[in-house]
């Protein structure tokens, strides 16, 4: 079994679950919050949480990648905990994701462009009342940015100790305390002779 080398090795995909087109992560993703989240407790939580997780593979063969990567969470938790640098990141990631939807709206028109000159092939085709007025033009369709969604981890139950384990210790109390009144009740009766 071959095991990829260092440099290979990407843990924004594999401990953060974030393929390699979304990045690099904006801070909300990379802390696993929806877009713009605004309640400081909810981005506190998931630092910390996101942070645990990393920490965990502090001590393994990739611990220099998980310092820097807990880096970057923490300075992600900070930039969304502070009021005024989250305002300024917020306006600033507004701005990129506007001109990233943008440029997918050109690009799609682009290809639209590309294509319309091969679907009106025919032009020796004789003109009708019909053909003569304008065609629709089909509407554009802008491919949407991937929805940003959150990391979300399901707790395990603690399995509850069966009742029999809690009868069999009741069970044991029961048998020690008669074995202390026996051994009192000897003690008493030795001493009384």
């Amino acid at each position: 079994m071959s095991t990829p080398n260092d440099s290979q090795f990407d843990p924004y995909h594999k401990w953060l679950g974030i393929p390699p087109a979304e990045q690099p992560p904006n801070c909300y993703r990379l802390l696993g919050l929806t877009l713009l989240e605004q309640d400081p407790d909810v981005i506190a939580t998931a630092a910390d949480r996101q942070m645990a997780h990393v920490k965990s593979f502090a001590a393994g063969r990739y611990a220099s990648h998980s310092q820097e990567l807990l880096n970057e969470l923490s300075k992600a938790r900070v930039r969304l905990l502070n009021p005024d640098r989250k305002r300024e990141y917020d306006a600033q990631l507004r701005k990129q994701l506007a001109a990233r939807k943008a440029k997918a709206k050109a690009k799609a028109a682009k290809q639209q462009q590309a294509a319309q000159p091969q679907a009106a092939a025919p032009a020796a085709m004789p003109a009708t009342p019909a053909a003569s007025q304008p065609a629709a033009a089909p509407a554009v369709q802008t491919p949407e940015l991937p929805a940003i969604k959150p990391a979300v981890r399901r707790r395990r139950r603690k399995r509850k100790s069966g009742g029999g384990n809690a009868l069999l210790a009741n069970l044991l109390w029961l048998v020690l305390g008669l074995g202390m009144l026996l051994g009192l009740v000897w003690l008493a009766g030795q001493l009384a002779t």
